[in-house]
């Protein structure tokens, strides 16, 4: 895996963008394995798909009168968009108590940590939609 492909799936804008630019296909979201763009019928529909047998997840774009290379292009820029993991910092998770975090193991469950600081093992407190959700 190259530097470029490592950033777009950390959710690098821009690495996704060069990624589509150069027709690198991202593995498959689902299952991490390799996944293919293929134009099933040409001039009418291309699909991006994950090549394990038990995942299988594809992604199709017809066409729609544009050019089978486009048609491909925009298929791959949908494909190759990928989320960012999630930055949580000390006050906004839920192991996070009075300057302290409770979460353990962990290096900072032994240490005073301010609200600010990050911490990679981080996890968002549940919100009041879903604490209703549980009642």
């Amino acid at each position: 895996m190259t530097d470029l492909e490592r950033r777009a799936l950390l959710g690098d804008r821009e690495a996704q963008e060069e990624c589509t630019r150069q027709g690198i296909v991202l593995p498959c979201p689902f299952c991490g394995a390799k996944a293919e763009i293929d134009v099933v019928k040409k001039g009418y529909k291309s699909i991006i798909s994950c090549k394990t047998h038990w995942c299988g997840f594809l992604r199709h774009s017809y066409n729609n009168g544009d050019t089978d290379v486009n048609a491909a292009r925009r298929l791959l820029s949908i494909w190759n968009i990928r989320q960012g993991p999630p930055i949580v910092r000390c006050g906004e998770c839920k192991h996070w108590h009075k300057e302290h975090c409770a979460r353990g193991p962990s290096p900072c469950c032994t240490l005073q940590t301010p609200a600010d600081h990050y911490c990679p093992y981080g996890e968002p407190k549940e919100t009041d939609h879903e604490n209703m959700q549980k009642l």
